[in-house]
């Protein structure tokens, strides 16, 4: 084996997810149609599953009820997926009281398609959505994994010892580590907004008890209050530009810790793919 191996394929993403976010938790009757939009996208994410809470309401005297019979339930999380031969999830749209996330698990193909294929995935969604909600903040995430044959020295392997964003500490270490960064950004373009960037670094044992790398990066645009985001991402280019500005601050980020070795070994040049 390799001392490093990509387990994402050349470029090592093993997963990629998009998101939209709002305050106010949703009706019964936007899950229910929401729920519905599962005929038009069932030849691509067969399985539905809702989940249900179950809540207590006070009756009119002002107390819970006793019997746990007279408790209401409600849909709390509705999850639309495609599962792989091996029984793993190809892909999948998770929407609870607050967000809708599409997750993809299959070979990443370069950032203009797999925004293209998001957004055309999660528009109709978001179109109902937009009936009781405001979204205040979207993003993505990307999750790098690499193969290891042994935890000696891993740090200077891979990392940048210069990294304004990677304590010193690490490169001394022999064993399994973790490291979780988080900060925010003022951005004015298109729109004025707020950037968080979270990246979560750690050394874990994987499959087989190999040790594994996972990075996984969050960006996120959270829209101040008084910016007005269109219902639909359809209807303007806004929040396509925020997210492809989001893919590039995201490269830059892993051009910053990853060394030149591994930052050619995955393909992470100049190129926003």
């Amino acid at each position: 084996m390799k001392t490093l191996v990509p387990l994402g394929g050349k470029d090592s993403i093993v997963q990629i997810s998009f998101g939209f976010e709002w305050r106010s938790h949703l009706s019964p009757f936007l899950f229910s149609l929401l729920s519905a939009l599962h005929k038009n996208i069932k030849n691509d994410f067969p399985r539905k599953q809702e989940i249900s809470d179950v809540i207590s309401i006070k009756n009119k005297a002002g107390k819970f009820p006793e019997s746990t019979s007279d408790n209401q339930s409600r849909t709390s999380l509705i999850i639309f997926d495609a599962l792989k031969a091996d029984g793993n999830v190809k892909h999948q749209i998770q929407i609870n009281q607050t967000s809708i996330v599409y997750n993809n698990f299959e070979s990443y193909s370069g950032w203009e398609n797999e925004q293209d294929h998001a957004l055309a995935i999660l528009e109709p969604f978001l179109s109902v959505l937009s009936r009781e909600v405001k979204f205040v903040a979207f993003g993505i995430q990307y999750f790098n994994a690499f193969g290891i044959d042994k935890t000696d020295g891993l740090a200077t392997l891979v990392f940048d010892d210069k990294s304004e964003f990677l304590p010193p500490y690490i490169f001394k270490l022999n064993d399994l580590w973790h490291v979780h960064q988080g900060f925010f950004e003022e951005a004015a373009e298109p729109i004025t907004h707020k950037r968080l960037i979270n990246f979560d670094i750690q050394v874990v044992i994987g499959d087989n008890d190999l040790p594994k790398l996972e990075i996984r990066s969050i960006s996120r645009a959270i829209i101040n209050g008084d910016t007005h985001i269109v219902k639909s991402p359809n209807e303007t280019n806004t929040i396509k530009e925020i997210l492809s500005l989001l893919h590039s601050r995201h490269k830059k980020m892993l051009r910053s810790i990853l060394n030149s070795n591994v930052c050619k070994s995955i393909n992470l040049n100049g190129k926003e793919e």
